[in-house]
């Protein structure tokens, strides 16, 4: 019986010592598959963070190169206003400020009947000088009631203008198209004013 016992004994080292041996090689094969899970978690989790720091980078300079459009735009618009405000107020000048500016009469034909003022050929607008008996002749509409007068100007600062000058009775409207630049191109911009008098 104590031989049972101790072959038993002697077994059951056995077998323990057999388990440990299988079990020792399985753990470390779970403990390096586990690392490896890991490994391709934070693989996979740096891919996200960096695929979101990426769409928020494209989304910023979407928005800038936008911003930076409609800052150009705004400032091309405010030029060409500018160019038909300062055309509006010097063909207003030209018109009703006589003698003052040195003419008997306005500057802009009112019929049919009306005659350039003796001795004037050119007027200045801004410093600039528009000469008169070069685009009013060629273009001015009479009847007589009413005269059209059309002339362009270019300013200082490379804006220009387009004005038409109006006058049916005692009625003026004068028309002035600001332009940003006076050469063509797509970002070329257009601002209209009109004003109407019956000074």
């Amino acid at each position: 019986m104590a031989e049972l016992h101790g072959r038993l004994a002697r077994l059951r080292i056995f077998i323990i010592g057999f388990q440990g041996l299988i079990n020792l090689p399985t753990m470390r094969f779970f403990h390096q598959q586990h690392k490896k899970k890991e490994g391709g978690f934070i693989l996979l989790l740096s891919m996200l963070v960096i695929s979101i720091i990426l769409a928020i980078s494209f989304g910023i300079y979407s928005l800038s190169i936008k911003q930076v459009i409609l800052a150009s735009f705004l400032k091309n618009s405010q030029q060409a206003f500018v160019a038909a405000d300062r055309a509006i107020e010097c063909a207003l000048y030209w018109d009703v400020s006589y003698p003052q500016n040195g003419l008997p009469y306005t500057a802009f034909a009112t019929s049919s009947d009306w005659v350039a003022p003796a001795a004037f050929n050119t007027f200045a607008c801004d410093g600039q000088v528009v000469p008169l008996l070069a685009s009013f002749n060629n273009t001015t509409l009479r009847t007589p009631t009413e005269g059209q007068t059309t002339y362009s100007i270019t300013f200082s600062d490379s804006t220009c203008a387009d004005v038409i000058v109006g006058k049916l009775n005692d009625n003026t409207t004068v028309t002035a198209n600001g332009y940003n630049t006076c050469t063509a191109n797509p970002r070329r911009t257009q601002r209209t004013i009109q004003v109407r008098s019956s000074i």
